[in-house]
C-alpha cells in the first residue's frame, strides 16, 4: 500500500482532474447501465454540480466526512458513474476498505468501455491493492427471516445471498429474530481470508416477550415450578444459664469451740503480759524500799507480797494461756472437717485485779 501522503496527493490531483469530467457527466444523457435514474429538473442537476465542487474544495482541506457525504449526495441526485470514483477515494483514505472497493468496481462496471486505458489500470491497481485489507464472513443462522448485522451495522436477513465483505479486524457478528434469543460472536478476520460464523436462535418463554410468542410455541415448553422453600425453622433458644458460682472453699476443721478457745488463750497470754509488767514494776519499787534491822517494815512486807501476787498470777495467767492454746489446737486438728458457719461475732474480755483475774465473752 503506498503511504498516506502519496494517496492523498494522488487522489487530490485525481478529483481535481476529474472535476471537468464528472460535470460533464452529470449533464450528459444517462447510461443504460445506470442502476438510478438521472435527475429530471435541471434544479436538481444543478444542486448536484454545487454539491460535487462542495466536496472538491472540503476534500482538499481534509474533511473527508464532509466531502463523503456532499459526493454521495450529489450522486444521489445525478447518479453518474464518474462520481464514484471521488467517493471511492473518500472511502479509501478513510481505511474504509470495504465500500472504496465497492465503489471502485462500481466505477469500472458503470463506465465500461467509457474509461481510457490509464484510468483503468489505475483502478485496477487500486482494486488490487485493497483486496488485501478485506476479509469475508460467510454466515449461516438456524432460523430463517433472523436479522443478521455485523458491527452492529444491518447486512440483511438470514439466509443470506452469500459471503459479506469487511474490513480486516476484529468483528461483532450478532443475529436477532422475535421469539428467540439473540446470539452474537466476535471473530477475527484477515485480509484475503473467509471465516465461517454459525449463531444459533435458542427459543424463550412467552413471559420474556411480553406475550408475543404463540401458544403452539408454548406449547413446546414445560412449566416447572421452582421447588417451594421449606420454612425455616429457628431453633428454640437455649435454656437460661445460671451465672456461675464461685467454686466453695474447702470444708473448715475451725468451729465455734475452736473460735472461743483460741481466744481464751489469746486472753490470757495478754493477761500473763500484763501481769509480768505489773510484778516487774512492783518488784522494782521494792528494790528502792530501805529499811534498818532485821524485820522488815509492814510497807516492805506489803510490796513484798505484791510482787508474789503478781508473779504467780503471771505464771498461772501464762500456764493457762498455753494449756488452752494446745488443747484447742488439737481438738481443731483431730476433728473431721465439716461446714460449719463461723460465730458472726465474739466479745471477749479479761478483767485483771491484784487478788483476782477473770475471763468473759458474749456470742451472737
Amino acid at each position: 500500500m503506498k503511504t498516506r501522503s502519496c494517496l492523498a496527493a494522488r487522489a487530490a490531483l485525481a478529483l481535481a482532474l476529474a472535476l471537468p469530467f464528472a460535470v460533464t457527466a452529470l449533464s450528459a444523457k444517462p447510461a443504460l447501465a445506470q442502476p438510478k435514474e438521472q435527475p429530471k429538473d435541471k434544479a436538481s442537476l444543478d444542486e448536484a454540480k454545487d454539491r460535487f465542487k462542495r466536496g472538491l474544495a472540503l476534500y482538499k482541506e481534509g474533511s473527508l466526512d464532509a466531502a463523503l457525504v456532499e459526493f454521495s449526495r450529489a450522486y444521489d441526485l445525478s447518479p453518474s458513474w464518474k462520481i464514484l470514483y471521488n467517493i471511492a477515494v473518500v472511502h479509501r483514505d478513510q481505511r474504509n476498505y470495504v465500500e472504496a472497493l465497492g465503489a471502485f468496481e462500481r466505477f469500472l462496471a458503470g463506465g465500461g468501455k467509457q474509461i481510457d486505458a490509464a484510468k483503468k489500470k489505475e483502478v485496477d491497481a487500486e482494486i488490487e491493492q485493497l483486496r488485501k485489507f478485506v476479509g469475508k464472513l460467510s454466515i449461516s443462522v438456524n432460523v430463517a427471516g433472523a436479522e443478521v448485522r455485523v458491527d452492529d451495522q444491518l447486512v440483511g436477513k438470514a439466509p443470506l445471498a452469500g459471503p459479506i465483505a469487511v474490513n480486516a479486524g476484529k468483528r461483532r457478528v450478532s443475529a436477532t429474530a422475535e421469539g428467540r434469543t439473540a446470539a452474537s460472536e466476535l471473530v477475527t478476520v484477515a485480509g484475503g481470508d473467509e471465516v465461517k460464523v454459525t449463531l444459533s436462535l435458542v427459543e424463550f418463554l412467552k413471559g420474556m416477550m411480553g406475550g408475543k410468542v404463540s401458544e403452539e410455541q408454548m406449547k413446546k415448553f414445560k412449566a416447572v415450578e421452582p421447588p417451594k422453600a421449606e420454612p425455616v425453622v429457628a431453633p428454640p433458644p437455649p435454656p437460661p444459664q445460671e451465672p456461675a458460682r464461685a467454686p466453695e472453699p474447702p470444708p473448715s476443721r475451725m468451729t465455734t469451740l475452736s473460735y472461743v478457745g483460741f481466744g481464751a488463750a489469746g486472753a490470757l497470754a495478754i493477761g500473763a503480759g500484763v501481769t509480768g509488767l505489773m510484778a516487774q514494776r512492783a518488784s522494782k519499787d521494792l528494790s528502792n524500799m530501805e529499811f534498818v534491822g532485821a524485820t522488815p517494815s509492814p510497807e516492805v512486807e506489803d510490796q513484798r507480797s505484791k510482787v508474789k501476787r503478781l508473779a504467780l498470777t503471771t505464771d498461772v495467767l501464762a500456764g493457762a494461756a498455753l494449756a488452752t492454746f494446745g488443747v484447742t489446737l488439737y481438738l481443731t486438728l483431730s476433728r473431721t472437717p465439716t461446714r460449719e458457719q463461723a460465730p458472726s461475732a465474739a466479745q471477749l474480755h479479761l478483767s485483771i485485779a491484784p487478788g483476782s483475774l477473770g475471763l468473759g465473752g458474749t456470742f451472737r
